[in-house]
């Protein structure tokens, strides 16, 4: 991927280029605070980058939209951003075409018809960056991802300040996470891990999820064992008390315990005659006849020895 212009809109639609020789070595020089550093952002800005780091000043308050066209080997890719509303400092929305010779579109032309999702997607397929993913283990921070062209970053934009770092050597490596992102991404942008790689890889996050799931549900059946036992034990112990069990039955050991349960599933209670409700009645008339005889026994034991003293006076 080459850059092959450059391209910046006023408010009012005025427009300024800025073309590259697409062979060869472009060097850019000027004054001092005319823009060539923020050239390096507004590129990046339009890569599908949604922070909007253009420095404060003229670029800020006179350009409505960027613009930058790239160049690959069949087509080329137009990628436009406006600037952020209201002195915000970020945007993710952005404007796509794609064609093998693109006109630099007028300003009334300039529409949103993507976002930076979408740029990211379209420019790491172009690039021909492979599928992959980078896993991170739960119990970190940061999240899986995968890498794409923003992690080409790190190598594309090599600032003065940089240049004269004896300490960092990368773009954005002084930031947090990102020496972590570089040690990740680099061997999948050199083309150094394969495809077969990341087939494999899935495969084996695939066979220890299963592994995991497995694991689980074994302990799940020694669970169901432990307690299938416990309640077997309370079973057999319930049947032999009310001698729903036979006798003979009672010193069955832990191997005979479940077949003397599947014997008690046949038991059935012994059935009553139909006049076995009335014959109930009458004993609890019974009943009934003898508490009230009994408590006229006591009134009259009680009342003896009221019935002595008296008769002692």
């Amino acid at each position: 991927m080459k850059i092959k212009s450059i391209h910046i809109y006023s408010h009012v639609g005025q427009r300024r280029d800025l073309s590259f020789n697409l062979d060869g070595l472009n060097v850019i020089t000027g004054r001092s605070s005319t823009g060539k550093s923020a050239l390096s952002e507004i590129i990046e800005y339009c890569m599908g980058r949604s922070t909007f780091n253009v420095p404060e000043g003229v670029i800020r308050d006179k350009v409505a939209w960027f613009a930058v066209i790239y160049q690959f080997p069949q087509e080329q890719v137009l990628i436009a951003k406006p600037t952020p509303t209201s002195g915000g400092t970020s945007c993710s929305t952005a404007m796509y075409r794609r064609g093998s010779q693109l006109a630099v579109p007028d300003f009334k032309d300039l529409l949103v018809n993507a976002d930076d999702d979408t740029v990211v997607a379209l420019l790491s397929r172009l690039l021909g960056i492979p599928e992959n993913r980078t896993d991170v283990a739960i119990e970190h921070s940061r999240e899986s991802y995968d890498a794409n062209i923003k992690h080409t970053y790190y190598y594309l934009f090599q600032k003065q300040g940089i240049v004269a770092n004896k300490d960092q050597l990368f773009y954005r490596q002084n930031e947090g996470f990102q020496p972590q992102a570089i040690r990740d991404t680099l061997p999948i942008l050199l083309g150094v891990s394969s495809n077969d790689r990341y087939e494999l890889e899935a495969k084996l996050r695939a066979a220890q999820r299963e592994l995991k799931l497995k694991a689980k549900l074994l302990e799940q059946a020694r669970d169901a064992i432990d307690t299938s036992q416990q309640k077997a034990i309370g079973l057999y112990s319930e049947a032999k008390t009310v001698g729903i069990i036979a006798p003979a039955d009672q010193q069955a050991g832990a191997d005979g315990v479940i077949e003397a349960l599947r014997v008690a599933l046949e038991w059935k209670p012994a059935s009553f005659p139909e006049d076995d409700g009335h014959r109930i009645f009458r004993l609890e008339e019974d009943l009934r006849q003898l508490r009230k005889d009994r408590r006229e026994v006591q009134s009259r034991i009680d009342a003896t020895p009221v019935f002595e003293e008296g008769r002692r006076l």
